[in-house]
């Protein structure tokens, strides 16, 4: 640049016949230079980098020429003739083309009319202009004669503007469906199947068979593929084939609003001789900074991860969002999600499941993985599917870390994504800022939360089952999560029961207020039935005492005599306490319960009836009668007694006057016997 400067400064001061120039009149910042008056050797680069000169005027002045000779009338002809708008534009910029060269005079650059029409094949070829492709130079002039003879009717269709289709409309149609209804069947034919079904329907209607490419391109067709698609390969493939995108702008400002999905994470760690993929994992992104505010793994998907990621994207900056958007799974839906979003006074908005399109986290993830988590040895790899090699792991490279032990344990993995995400979010992007800075960056407008509210943000109320409450038992409170059960109690000293407590709350049942951030839960709250607002107690994880005397730690053995002697003890007062009740008992007379006493007036009415008996038996003579007949009669062998029937009579009235006339030293009247 510097030597065609000095070359252009010479010969404007006459110092160099060299580089003579002339301003350029549609732009008063280019010159032209003259070819003929470069130096020797400045011409031999000039062609080498640029070609013939010839050329390369024809490829700056034709291709400008033709588009100015494009002309609307083309186009509305053509659209009369029922040509669709983009194929009418098409022929119209091949007509534009054909005046254009028509207009062309070649002779001052070329000496054949074969060689100009060359560099013009050249230039068009590429194009692939619609009703204009060229093989040869020859091919290109004999085109060009037809168009001076017919006009725009030389490069258009012979199909254009024939009534073929409307003759054939009702067969056209009846053979669109046939296939795509054969097609479109969930078992997936092939399409050399449904062509031979076609081609036995199409004998008995005498109408032509079709070959199995022309069948594939009838199905192929868009509305035709739309007929077919979503029956043959289900409505979520259909969707991600057809469906239109709607293009959206970023948010304006940080925590406008933010994004909730999860995936595997992509790493690989060791599980003996096999690869296994351990965590699952859950994003929060914010839309605008595109960053990760917040991450939690769990092995599975389940609302205490979702409720963690929130907790930790509060925590990264202290704010809160305008708007959280997520998709349809269970975990975002449920109770908990739903209430801690309640909290903040965040307004949810479910996506379409399995349906990422209007969700920015479902690029980022993508975006996640490729630029961070794929330089990791340990990286799983893309999709499947994709076509593109650099988004694949290596195999070999996996096979030799499983030989030689070289994968992460899964708690490894866990400090490798945190360290990718950490990485993600301090690369800097085109303008030079971090999404860390982009989202920490200004707090205009956003809702940051208060300490305390942060704080008690994610505490949980679970009311058990149908609403009942947990039952604080001799095991304590028992509280289920993940599959797995927890042991809480209310504790007087670390690993001790408060007994006072214990005996007065044994079998009452309460609320459970948690932090489901804890993925190992270390106490819950209890509050009161009733209301569930009014809080009663803490209650901790119950101490695990070893069940080997070898492997008590320091102090444990200390805490467990405590703990059983409290046991002991309470076993004890009470014992104590029985006792000083029966006391009292005994001396207002009260009786203990027995059989006896039980059944009193059973017992009493049983034996009125059997003396009633024995009295009027007495009068009528019967029993003497019956005494004497007994004696006179051989002895015989002896039955056994039923005392079933054996009268018992239990008079506690009369026992009672009894014990009252011992005690005053009196007698009791026999007539009141």
């Amino acid at each position: 640049m510097n030597t065609v400067k000095r070359g252009l400064h010479r010969y404007q001061a006459g110092e160099s016949p060299h580089y003579a120039s002339f301003p350029d009149t549609s732009d008063a910042r280019r010159r032209w230079v003259v070819y003929e008056s470069l130096p020797e050797i400045t011409r031999q680069r000039v062609d080498h980098y640029y070609g013939p000169l010839d050329r390369l005027y024809v490829g700056q002045e034709l291709p400008a020429a033709a588009k100015l000779a494009i002309l609307p009338t083309d186009i509305a002809d053509l659209q009369a003739l029922g040509c669709p708008m983009r194929l009418a534009e098409a022929y119209a910029t091949s007509a534009g083309w054909c005046r254009a060269i028509e207009k062309w005079d070649w002779k001052p650059l070329f000496n054949l009319k074969v060689d100009a029409y060359q560099v013009v094949l050249d230039l068009i070829v590429p194009l692939q202009l619609q009703g204009l492709r060229c093989t040869n130079s020859r091919v290109l002039i004999r085109k060009l004669a037809e168009w001076r003879i017919k006009g725009l009717a030389s490069l258009v269709s012979k199909h254009i503007g024939n009534n073929h289709a409307t003759v054939d409309s009702e067969t056209r149609a009846w053979r669109e469906e046939f296939l795509a209804f054969q097609y479109g069947q969930p078992i997936k034919p092939t399409i050399a199947q449904v062509a031979r079904l076609y081609n036995e329907q199409a004998a008995n209607r005498q109408l032509k068979p079709l070959c199995e490419e022309r069948c594939r391109q009838i199905l192929q067709r868009p509305r035709v593929k739309l007929l077919w698609l979503e029956n043959r390969h289900g409505r979520q493939a259909a969707r991600s084939l057809t469906e239109s995108h709607v293009r959206t702008r970023r948010a304006s400002r940080p925590d406008a609003m933010w994004g909730i999905d999860g995936t595997t994470v992509q790493l690989y760690s060791a599980d003996g001789r096999f690869l296994k993929k351990e965590w699952y994992m859950v994003l929060v992104t914010d839309a605008h900074s595109r960053a990760i505010i917040g991450v939690a793994l769990d092995r599975t998907e389940v609302a205490q991860v979702v409720l963690s990621a929130i907790y930790s994207a509060v925590k990264f900056g202290g704010f809160a969002p305008d708007f959280v958007q997520y998709d349809g799974g269970a975990a975002n839906r449920g109770r908990e999600v739903q209430e801690a979003l309640g909290r903040i006074e965040s307004h949810g908005i479910q996506g379409q499941p399995y349906n990422g399109k209007g969700r920015h986290t479902e690029s980022m993830i993508g975006e996640f993985e490729q630029r961070v988590l794929r330089h990791l040895d340990n990286f799983v790899g893309g999709n499947i599917t994709g076509r593109s090699l650099q988004s694949r792991a290596n195999p070999d490279h996996l096979a030799w870390q499983l030989k030689e032990g070289k994968l992460p344990s899964p708690e490894a993995v866990q400090q490798q994504l945190r360290k990718a995400v950490a990485v993600y979010n301090n690369t800097a992007g085109p303008d030079g800022r971090t999404p860390r800075e982009k989202y920490l960056g200004s707090i205009e407008g956003r809702r940051q939360l208060a300490e305390q509210v942060e704080a008690d943000l994610f505490w949980t109320l679970r009311t058990g089952k149908d609403g009942h409450g947990y039952r604080y038992a001799e095991r304590g409170i028992v509280m289920e999560l993940r599959g797995q059960r927890y042991y809480f109690e209310v504790e007087s000293a670390p690993g001790i029961q408060d007994r006072v407590w214990y005996e007065d709350n044994l079998d009452r049942r309460f609320y459970l207020k948690y932090n489901p951030l804890e993925l190992d839960p270390t106490c819950v709250h209890l509050y009161d039935i009733a209301s569930g607002e009014v809080w009663q107690a803490r209650a901790n994880r119950k101490h695990e005492f070893a069940q080997a005397p070898g492997e008590m730690q320091p102090g444990e053995r200390s805490i467990l005599n405590t703990r059983l002697a409290d046991r002991s003890a309470t076993l004890d007062e009470a014992r104590a306490k029985r006792e000083e009740m029966a006391e009292r008992m005994r001396a207002d007379h009260v009786p203990e319960a027995s059989f006896e006493l039980l059944h009193k007036d059973a017992l009493n009415a049983a034996y009125a009836n059997a003396e009633l008996e024995q009295i009027e038996a007495h009068i009528n003579g019967k029993a003497f009668a019956k005494t004497e007949a007994r004696s006179a009669r051989p002895p015989s062998k002896p039955q056994p007694t039923d005392l079933s029937h054996t009268p018992l009579r239990v008079d506690y009235d009369l026992i009672r006057r009894i014990n009252e006339a011992e005690e005053n030293d009196t007698e009791i009247d026999p007539n009141t016997l």
